[in-house]
């Protein structure tokens, strides 16, 4: 599939769309973040411009997971209590997408999950609790606020920077899960923890 270059409101750059997923897009050259509507780019704001840190992943850099390729097409940082963590957006041949979880050099995969029975309000959970989702047993481990402090590239799901995302993090039946509470939407992860011998880079 063919994907539609879109134009920046704000700056009228070229905003290049990985995927026929994206939901949101930061303007390489003005950063202005930008969410999709109906093939139209609605401006939110800026997005700070993010303190590097050394990291084997940037947007648009091309590498391999357990043998499986991918494009690194985003970034969205968040910051709560502890500190900060970045989540990077990969997407394989455009039609999968893989989010990686990556906090003071530990790894963590992630992939969406369709939620097939009710969710718990997070008002509701507290770690040591379990809960039920899609019939799995999850013991809570965490449950936590974290301000989006910083984007780029695509994202594949709506997370603008300067709002805040509730969110719990769980595991049951031999997998991670986090359950993200943010505006009206409620999203389910499942995943894996990770290795960086895992990903292997193509030279920039």
């Amino acid at each position: 599939m063919e994907l539609k270059d879109l134009t920046c409101p704000t700056c009228g750059a070229p905003v290049k769309l990985r995927t026929r997923f994206v939901q949101v897009a930061v303007c390489e050259y003005c950063n202005q973040t930008l969410v999709i509507h109906d093939d139209k780019l609605d401006p939110t704001g800026k997005t700070a411009k993010m303190t590097q840190y050394p990291t084997p992943f940037s947007v648009g850099r091309y590498g391999s997971l357990k043998g499986t390729e991918f494009e690194v097409i985003g970034r969205v940082r968040y910051e709560y209590d502890e500190g900060w963590w970045d989540e990077w957006c990969l997407s394989i041949g455009g039609e999968k997408l893989i989010w990686i979880e990556e906090d003071e050099g530990l790894f963590r995969s992630f992939e969406r999950v369709r939620i097939k029975s009710a969710i718990t309000p997070w008002d509701d959970v507290f770690p040591g609790s379990s809960i039920n989702i899609n019939k799995v047993d999850v013991f809570v481990t965490e449950k936590n606020e974290a301000k989006i402090i910083g984007a780029e590239g695509n994202l594949t799901v709506k997370r603008v920077p300067g709002t805040t995302l509730k969110y719990l993090d769980g595991t049951g039946n031999e997998q991670q899960y986090t359950i993200e509470f943010y505006e009206k939407s409620i999203t389910l992860k499942s995943g894996e923890d990770l290795e960086r011998g895992d990903f292997v880079f193509k030279e920039e």
